[in-house]
């Protein structure tokens, strides 16, 4: 019924059929790809957070890939739009139900600002920072103790940045395809439509002695702990989001 009534305020001029989705540059986005340990972690973490009729899907990030089960997590920073400020999204790949194509599925997104999902419509603010200093990328979620509200890191990051020399690598062109529909754990999507941005342009991948990690999340029991890689984008990314 939202998503009806959302339609008939396209149709009266309420509402814009299309909402902006701006990824910046300073810094630019961050994936962090992580390979899932194992048959029993992909069935444990199928049956406990994917939706009816949807399975993990091995896809290529980068073209010299050859094809994995992956929980990516990605870092951003907004400028408007859709969504304001920093940005953490994890997400699996799955088979799409309808296609058989590889889809994003995202199982969790903290934001610094309220944001909008599919899932919970609307969600208060979180300790997220994504910032550029003179000699590295930070991210940072924390997560509130809800009786205590202590605050303690759930993820934290640091990239050496800038990489001299940088190392360019091209994205696969299925792990941009499959922004077409980024699913949400109720098995709603959203659907993307995307420029030359979010695929014409390679990523800088970062070795795993060029970035530390902290990882308290629950994600952590499903992957290996050291990432497959890790890739800063180049650039702004420019893409509209029909909820």
């Amino acid at each position: 019924m939202d998503a009806v009534e959302y339609t008939d305020a396209v149709i009266e001029g309420g509402n814009n059929p299309w909402l902006n989705f701006t990824v910046d540059a300073d810094p630019s986005s961050i994936y962090i790809s992580y390979e899932f340990a194992g048959a029993t972690e992909r069935a444990a973490f199928e049956a406990a957070h994917l939706p009816p009729g949807f399975t993990l899907e091995p896809i290529r990030v980068l073209e010299s890939d050859t094809p994995k089960y992956i929980l990516i997590l990605n870092i951003y920073q907004s400028s408007g739009g859709l969504v304001t400020g920093a940005r953490a999204e994890w997400s699996a790949f799955v088979t799409d139900p309808d296609t058989g194509v590889p889809r994003y599925l995202v199982v969790q997104a903290a934001a610094a600002a309220i944001s909008a999902d599919s899932v919970n419509l609307l969600t208060n603010p979180e300790p997220v920072t994504h910032e550029l200093t003179p000699t590295s990328i930070d991210s940072y979620v924390g997560i509130v103790d809800e009786v205590t509200e202590i605050e303690s890191t759930y993820f934290q990051s640091s990239i050496v940045w800038p990489q001299v020399p940088q190392t360019l690598a091209p994205f696969a062109r299925e792990f941009a395809v499959a922004n077409d529909f980024i699913y949400w754990g109720n098995a709603v999507a959203d659907h993307t439509l995307f420029n030359a941005s979010v695929h014409n342009r390679p990523g800088v991948l970062i070795s795993n002695s060029d970035i530390t990690i902290t990882d308290n999340s629950p994600w952590a029991a499903f992957v290996n702990p050291a990432p497959i890689h890790t890739v800063v984008y180049t650039g702004p990314l420019d893409i509209v989001i029909s909820p």
